[in-house]
């Protein structure tokens, strides 16, 4: 409410809670005075913001009444929600359409109006539309600026269960790998899908990549002929991804396995493991084929899927051992004794046992230097270009040395046992 006292009395302007009516009041002021003047009203509605729907002549008449009085002098205008809804249909049932293409229209003998408070507020027209339309289904977008159901892919519409949607022409697998087109019969009076408008709307439809044209022109011909008839084909393959496969590392020769050499008659030879190799520097211990990218598939919409690329075997050089050729290849860098164990290259002087010489090492034979911790167990045999040193003792076993032997605890000499050597025992 707003205020204002004169020497005639006083004025009051109220505003209803809904902003849509403005009250003028006067009251009784001292006699013999002039009555509030229009100017003075006009003000006091000024400072009450009220500047929509005042009467001025009802000001005026209200002015000129003996005091005290209240009227209304001003009254917004209310909303109009506009006519009722009418669905109007724009294809023909049965008939191919594009993406972008109207269905149906709201049709208003004449649109909803806001309306405005009396301080000037716009007040929006309730919903005339709400609760009234057709439900907007699969692929169809509604439009409610311009109020129209348009479809969202080509395809052939479908007004049921009080919605719409459109069933699409061509039909794309989840993983966009493969498309289906299906023409359905044409209707009563309509004309038969040529083959520039197939492979425009299969476009508009998504599919770029993997198109079998071939087949398109095959479907389109066959429709032709037979247009009242469905007909659905296979037209489009996207490109599987081929994952890349896993480097490998070969050794060029046998060292590292635990497995015996098989006799002829079946058997196995524990005393043969195969745990070590003689090498000479230069020699080619293992290759390396490196790990392919694979290739790249593409969806039938286009989209690009990256293939996984191969790993990496890996392979340490260790000591004695070089890498060349790019990588790609491993060399003894000295002659020596190759180990292969852990994912591990070594080529070493020394042949070093720690423990027994045993069916967990089986015979040992190199040109360089043999160093046991343990003993040297019966039917085993050491033979070595260097010297060999035994850390305990010889069972019945065989010993050969083109150097020294050394044998901390003695030997025990059986049937088969023996120890040679082209130096000191």
């Amino acid at each position: 409410m707003t205020a204002r006292s004169t020497s005639s009395g006083t004025l009051e302007v109220e505003v209803s809670p809904d902003r849509m009516r403005a009250f003028l009041s006067i009251s009784t002021g001292r006699p013999g005075r002039d009555p509030p003047t229009f100017e003075e009203v006009t003000a006091l509605l000024k400072r009450a913001r009220v500047t929509h729907g005042v009467d001025d002549r009802l000001v005026r008449r209200t002015l000129a009444s003996p005091a005290p009085v209240r009227a209304c002098i001003a009254q917004g205008s209310p909303p109009d929600p506009g006519s009722e809804a009418r669905t109007e249909l724009s294809f023909v049932p049965g008939a191919l359409i594009d993406a972008g293409d109207v269905l149906a229209r709201v049709r208003q003998t004449h649109p909803p109006r806001p309306g405005r408070t009396v301080t000037g507020d716009e007040v929006p027209p309730g919903d005339a539309l709400s609760g009234s339309l057709p439900i907007a289904g699969d692929d169809v977008l509604f439009d409610r600026e311009r109020l129209r159901w348009e479809a969202e892919r080509p395809g052939y519409p479908v007004f049921e269960g009080g919605g719409f949607r459109v069933e699409p022409l061509v039909e794309i697998d989840d993983d966009e790998m493969s498309a289906r087109m299906t023409l359905r019969p044409v209707p009563r009076g309509g004309n038969a899908i040529d083959e520039a408008t197939a492979l425009r709307l299969i476009e508009r439809s998504g599919v770029v990549f993997g198109l079998f044209e071939e087949t398109v022109r095959d479907v389109v011909r066959r429709h032709a002929e037979r247009p009242d008839e469905a007909i659905s084909a296979h037209i489009a393959q996207g490109k599987a991804v081929i994952p890349g496969s896993d480097g490998r590392v070969t050794l060029t020769l046998e060292v590292g396995s635990r497995a015996g050499k098989q006799t002829q008659d079946g058997r196995v030879d524990f005393h043969h493991l195969s745990f070590s190799r003689d090498v000479r520097a230069g020699d080619l211990l293992a290759y390396r084929v490196p790990p392919s990218d694979g290739s790249a598939g593409r969806t039938v919409t286009g989209m690009v899927q990256l293939a996984q690329i191969g790993e990496e075997e890996r392979l340490v050089a260790g000591d004695n051992v070089e890498v060349v050729n790019n990588g790609l290849e491993f060399r003894a860098a000295k002659d020596g004794i190759l180990f292969a164990d852990n994912g591990c290259l070594r080529v070493l002087q020394t042949y070093d046992v720690d423990g027994n010489v045993d069916f967990s090492t089986g015979d040992i034979e190199t040109a360089h230097r043999v160093v046991v911790r343990g003993s040297v167990l019966s039917a085993f045999a050491v033979q070595a270009g260097g010297p060999i040193e035994v850390g305990e003792y010889v069972e019945d076993a065989i010993l050969d040395s083109a150097d020294s032997i050394d044998i901390r605890s003695g030997i025990a000499h059986g049937e088969i046992g023996a120890v040679s050597s082209r130096g000191d025992v």
